[in-house]
């Protein structure tokens, strides 16, 4: 099964440089979606449907890939301690571009497994500090 990837660029001065691509995180789990919208009950007893007005609060997501190489755990740990600011091309349109540092790696072997180069499988996540999304 081939995966699919998001476009990777860094900050440089006032520039993004490209800087490859990643594989798309999470792409084999099922995220919740949380509604923020509420039930009230109305004085004459009947019920209405509020939806709040919804400012958006930049934080950190959870980033997961499973089964992936040596050569891509490793480059998720180098991407983690440049500290630069990068940008993913996620091609969602609800997600846009996340700006953002990576954070935290953590690669866990899978116990006996090979890729097709003898390279090491891993279960890999991060953490992504979101200070930008458009």
């Amino acid at each position: 099964m081939a995966r699919s990837s998001w476009a990777l660029y860094y900050r440089s001065g006032t520039m993004w440089v490209a800087d490859g691509s990643i594989y798309r995180p999470n792409e084999d789990f099922e995220l919740a979606i949380n509604s923020t919208q509420t039930e009230q009950n109305l004085v004459d007893g009947s019920e209405v449907i509020v939806t709040p007005q919804t400012i958006f609060n930049y934080g950190t997501v959870p980033l997961k890939w499973l089964s992936v190489n040596s050569t891509f755990t490793n480059k998720i740990i180098s991407l983690c301690k440049t500290g630069r600011l990068y940008r993913m091309v996620t091609n969602d349109p609800v997600w846009g571009n996340l700006e953002g540092y990576f954070r935290n790696p953590l690669p866990i072997q899978v116990p006996g497994r090979l890729d097709d180069d003898d390279s090491t499988i891993y279960n890999l996540s991060t953490l992504f500090k979101i200070v930008n999304m458009g």
